[in-house]
């Protein structure tokens, strides 16, 4: 299977003290098969992802990977509950 990685990068909205805010539009895929990852590398402390309105993941581990395949739309508003991170946020495109 291939992987394509698109990073989510661009301006971070800090919406509060520790949560951060990015919109973006879902990426157009080629395989209808195909599964969208969102990828959170670098995390330092517990982190909470909000994606349009629902909370779609808790972490407290180093890195956060979630299917977001069935949860996008066509414009999708990000949020990450976090002190900090590393490293860029991406989608990966596995189809």
């Amino acid at each position: 299977m291939e992987t394509h990685t698109i990073r989510i990068r661009g301006f971070w909205e800090t919406v509060a003290p520790g949560r951060h805010r990015r919109r973006f539009g879902a990426p157009r895929v080629q395989v209808e098969s195909a599964i969208i990852w969102l990828v959170i590398p670098g995390l330092i402390a517990s982190t909470q992802v909000e994606l349009n309105g629902e909370v779609i993941g808790v972490a407290d581990s180093t890195v956060l990977r979630i299917d977001i395949t069935d949860k996008l739309r066509p414009r999708n508003e990000l949020i990450i509950v976090a002190s900090e991170w590393q490293g860029d946020v991406t989608l990966e495109i596995v189809g």
